[in-house]
């Protein structure tokens, strides 16, 4: 079994695969990232999705992290080191994973960017677009075959509504007066389009700007690899957005992680290889 990580900017995915007969995950979590997790955060996490799996960490076959948070390379692999008895993988767009990146430093690539590309090219074949709705919102493409040919990024829906209250000198910040059931980060869909009071406006203009930002963007990189392209949503907001507007073709909450495994599997095979 293989012990995965999705870090990032504001929550935690961390998961056990089952590499075997099984396949998929056995544990699973989701949570929102202290801005100063330390080392006994980050043990008692390991040691609860471990123990959720059914293993003891130091019976893992490896440990893979996918992370845009660079603080988390200083704690992390001595944690992970110390439970599992092996270093921990950071996945990077410099590593050789199989994917023609579009960028001209791959390293500078997020990681969760590649992990969810690397994932959903396995799973859904190419072309396909893939929307991560977290923080930011980040869009890539690729085309036939494994080819990325490039992205964008835009604010998030609470950095965007964050962004009016800091940076404005009358808008009040209103992000964290939203919530839905299922994911507290993120916003519920406003009652109506045209607000009656400042915070109405806000809501709705950022909820809307959000949905109207993903259908246009998928649009112009869909005019590029095709319109047969299969559009993935993953990320803390993407059930919201795709329960509203139905932005996505297929919803797939674990993308990134699943990625991080591929990663660690193609990584691992490459090693065994040069042996």
């Amino acid at each position: 079994m293989i012990l995965a990580f999705d870090i990032g900017n504001t929550n935690v995915s961390a998961g056990v695969y089952d590499v075997g007969r099984r396949g998929g995950f056995v544990s699973h979590w989701t949570l929102r990232r202290p801005p100063r997790a330390g080392r006994t955060w980050w043990k008692e996490l390991t040691v609860l999705v471990c123990a959720e799996a059914g293993v003891d960490p130091m019976d893992l076959a490896g440990c893979v992290v996918s992370s845009v948070v660079p603080a988390v390379r200083k704690v992390l692999p001595g944690v992970l080191g110390k439970l599992t008895g092996s270093a921990p993988l950071f996945v990077s767009g410099a590593l050789p994973l199989g994917l023609r990146l579009a960028y001209d430093d791959p390293g500078l690539l997020g990681a969760d960017r590649v992990c969810a590309m690397l994932a959903a090219v396995r799973k859904y074949g190419s072309p396909v677009i893939v929307v991560d709705c977290g923080t930011a919102i980040t869009f890539d493409a690729v085309a036939r075959p494994r080819k990325h040919i490039g992205g964008m990024i835009a604010p998030g829906i609470s950095m965007s509504a964050a962004a009016l209250g800091h940076g404005t000198a009358a808008l009040p910040s209103v992000e964290r007066e939203w919530s839905i059931p299922a994911s507290p980060a993120s916003p519920a869909s406003p009652a109506s389009a045209a607000g009656t009071d400042t915070v109405g406006g806000i809501r709705s203009g950022v909820w809307f700007g959000a949905i109207g930002c993903v259908r246009e963007n998928v649009g112009e990189l869909k005019a590029i690899v095709g319109q047969s392209a299969t559009v993935v949503g993953t990320g803390g907001d993407a059930p919201a957005l795709m329960k509203a507007a139905g932005l996505f073709d297929v919803l797939d909450p674990t993308l990134v992680l699943e990625g991080a495994v591929l990663a660690w599997r193609v990584t691992s095979r490459r090693r065994a290889g040069s042996r």
